[in-house]
């Protein structure tokens, strides 16, 4: 059987602002874990944690005991207090610190609550939390058989300490609003910028040798290679050479796997000069358009990987 809760009817837990204050110092003056009780009470299906308290413990940097001596010492320091008896019976939290680590529970904690769980038939509240913030609240509900797990909380102050903080919070977020104002580039400078950017900024393109603008040659530059300056490729005499059945290409794929990225780059750059992957694999011989299907193979691998390809062009990567 599944239970879920309906929608808005999940109850809120309210932490006073002194008992915070006191968790958050227990929490961040011990590097090792260290545990406390606290006071709360339900009212109109919704949850206070009032005090919180120490108490005599041996503690450790991943564990920390409850011994009956030092509950038995807190009972008696409780009681001489002059609500003493009414802070006793709403002792219903147990809080501690896992200091630098997760606030997922252990199974010392679980075995723990089962001790507390003894002793209360209405609810009970446990608190894991460490020095990054993190606070993990379970309620065990026993009047309507429910536990609620990762339970959110809110602060509460008194009437006039909140009245007080949410006048304070208005004038902070007024004051931040005018600090990005004063520091933030004016609505002026932005437009300028984005103007100025559009009218001189343009993106580069490229023009291989074969007129597709891909990765080749960059146009109007073919002042190097096998090009003169104003772009018209200078004639190259072809080598007459005797090829092996084995040497000739039939299928560009197979010859595509054999090449180290070194290969493929290097190509690459040839192409952009204005020559072929047939210029530098005199090893093979290229019936038909092989060549090309393979020149397109390897600019495509490029476009694909243009950043490493341009950071080899400038000796950054082999």
């Amino acid at each position: 059987m599944n239970v879920k809760l309906i929608k808005g009817y999940m109850p809120e837990l309210y932490i006073y602002n002194d008992a915070m204050n006191k968790m958050e110092e227990y929490i961040r003056q011990s590097d090792l874990e260290i545990g406390w009780l606290g006071c709360a009470t339900k009212e109109d299906g919704n949850y206070y944690i009032e005090d919180v308290f120490l108490f005599k413990q041996e503690v450790h940097s991943s564990t920390t005991e409850i011994t009956t001596e030092g509950l038995n010492e807190f009972a008696m320091e409780i009681l001489q207090k002059e609500d003493g008896m009414e802070k006793w019976n709403n002792m219903r939290v147990w809080g501690h610190s896992h200091v630098n680590m997760s606030t997922h529970p252990s199974s010392q904690d679980e075995s723990q609550m089962d001790l507390f769980l003894e002793n209360t038939n209405e609810f009970f509240i446990r608190i894991i939390a460490n020095k990054k913030g993190d606070y993990n609240i379970t309620i065990y509900d026993y009047e309507v058989g429910i536990c609620y797990e990762k339970v959110p909380y809110k602060i509460y102050y008194d009437k006039d300490v909140e009245q007080t903080v949410k006048t304070i919070s208005n004038q902070i977020n007024i004051l931040k609003a005018r600090l990005e104002e004063l520091v933030s580039p004016s609505k002026e400078m932005v437009e300028g910028i984005t103007q100025e950017i559009k009218d001189k900024v343009k993106k580069k393109t490229y023009t291989n040798a074969k007129g597709a603008t891909k990765y080749g040659a960059y146009q109007g530059y073919y002042d190097y290679g096998n090009y003169s300056y104003y772009g018209k490729p200078k004639s190259k005499k072809k080598e007459t050479k005797e090829y092996t059945e084995d040497s000739i290409v039939y299928d560009v794929d197979v010859v595509f796997d054999t090449l180290s990225i070194n290969d493929i780059f290097t190509i690459m750059e040839c192409i952009e000069s204005g020559g072929t992957s047939e210029d530098l694999l005199t090893q093979y011989y290229f019936p038909n358009e092989t060549s090309d299907e393979l020149d397109d193979l390897i600019m495509e691998y490029c476009e694909a990987n243009i950043t490493d390809y341009q950071e080899w062009l400038e000796g950054e990567i082999l």
